[in-house]
């Protein structure tokens, strides 16, 4: 091995990113690479080889329009991209790294000897098209330069990820251990994931002790982020700036957060199969009533069924009913449905209490 590229391969193997791997036609010799040098359980968190047709479909979930083209490559590092965040945990740096490929072979190719190499992270995409001279070079040969460029690969700058959500060009953006990580949802499917949807306006130690009390009655190895949706059912969309001013209260505290165009629970729950969500007594009285359905208890019962399909759940942390009687309550406190009740579970007053209000605060600091 070229003792510069084994050096390439060590910066890799030496750096906090980890990269699912997804190549086709070809790209196999720089996959030897990344394997052989020592370090590699560092990096490498998954290879795939969708090399025939159905392979390749079933994994893009659809046919592309050529298989060894720019746009191909593209989906394929997205796609390894996603994979390797719903692997890893919140504020791992990752990457996607993907290669398409028609290489020679037995019988010739009529067209191009060419490959499209890609990489795909938070902060972008980087497209390398590779033409080969025909004939001037062996398979081997070919695969040496492919392989090159798939370890060498850097990313180019993106738009700004929140601009990207609010034009529905993505679907979340979450923000952890100092990284942006766009379009890339952690399910609850692999490991536990506990999110706390919310408006965080503002964001107080209430959230904070939440979250919490919710991750440590998850069991041992779960994992909270916040939830914040730009969609708003009653009053649209969030702008830019407000947006802006939301996210940065939890990069300021190093608070991770996932932010969605995720309306309803529904919503949620198709976007992050397997989770947990929290709630506030409050928000989970309303959710079981029919009147929220077009004051149908049979369309109530069909959206439990899909969040029920997708295997999420929810924790429900008492609040005082300050309108109502004033008293604290709790999800005892609230008439479930037989056939939704066991998709909740209530955390204990002596595991979580706090009064504050983000409408007090609010109000609080609008009289200063």
């Amino acid at each position: 091995m070229d003792p510069g590229l084994e050096q390439v391969v060590r910066c890799i193997h030496g750096s906090a990113t980890k990269a699912a791997v997804y190549v086709t036609g070809g790209a196999s010799q720089g996959v030897s690479w990344l394997m052989c040098v020592p370090g590699a359980s560092a990096t490498v968190l998954e290879v795939v080889v969708p090399y025939s047709r159905g392979s390749l479909v079933q994994l893009l979930g659809q046919e592309p329009e050529q298989y060894c083209s720019a746009d191909t490559a593209l989906s394929l590092a997205k796609a390894a991209y996603q994979r390797a965040a719903a692997l890893t945990a919140f504020g791992t740096h990752v990457v996607g790294l993907a290669a398409t490929c028609a290489l020679a072979s037995e019988p010739p190719k009529r067209g191009q000897h060419r490959a499209y190499v890609a990489a795909h992270s938070g902060s972008g995409s980087r497209l390398l098209a590779v033409v080969l001279a025909k004939g001037a070079r062996s398979r081997w040969q070919e695969e040496q330069l492919v392989g090159q460029a798939l370890l060498q690969s850097e990313f180019l700058p993106a738009p700004d990820p929140l601009q990207q959500l609010l034009a529905g060009r993505v679907r979340c953006v979450e923000y952890s251990g100092g990284r942006v990580f766009v379009d890339a949802p952690r399910c609850g499917a692999g490991m536990p994931r506990v999110y706390l949807p919310g408006s965080f306006n503002p964001l107080h130690d209430g959230h904070k002790a939440m979250l919490a009390a919710a991750v440590e009655m998850a069991g041992p190895g779960a994992e909270g982020c916040f939830e914040l949706t730009v969609q708003n059912a009653d009053k649209g969309q969030l702008g830019l700036e407000e947006v802006q001013a939301r996210v940065a209260q939890f990069v300021a505290a190093g608070l991770p957060l996932l932010v969605t165009r995720a309306t309803l629970l529904v919503d949620k729950a198709r976007l992050l199969p397997g989770a947990t969500f929290v709630l506030g007594w409050d928000t989970a009285v309303r959710i079981v009533m029919p009147k929220y359905y077009g004051g149908s208890e049979t369309g109530m019962a069909l959206v439990f069924r899909d969040i029920q399909h997708a295997g999420c759940s929810f924790l429900v942390a008492g609040r005082v009913d300050d309108k109502g009687d004033g008293q604290f309550k709790g999800l005892q406190d609230i008439a479930l449905p037989a056939e939704v009740a066991g998709l909740f579970a209530g955390i204990p007053e002596d595991k979580f209490r706090s009064d504050i209000s983000s409408t007090a605060l609010r109000a609080a600091c609008q009289g200063l």
